[in-house]
């Protein structure tokens, strides 16, 4: 019985850690083409977003 909460304990922390990197990654990325290229990556997503919303509302 042990052993399946320390599976799950582990893999709860496996979980959260991969979490957590991918929003680091995610956050050097966007840094990265901001200093280097001038680029909102951020800024360009929401527009895009907007632009997607409107046009799927359009069609229902």
């Amino acid at each position: 019985m042990i052993s399946y909460w320390l599976d799950v304990i582990l893999c709860s922390l496996v979980v959260i850690t991969k979490v957590i990197e991918v929003i680091g990654i995610a956050l050097l990325v966007q840094f990265i083409f901001y200093k280097v290229f001038k680029i909102n990556l951020y800024k360009k997503f929401w527009i895009f977003s907007d632009k997607l919303d409107k046009r799927i509302n359009e069609i229902f």
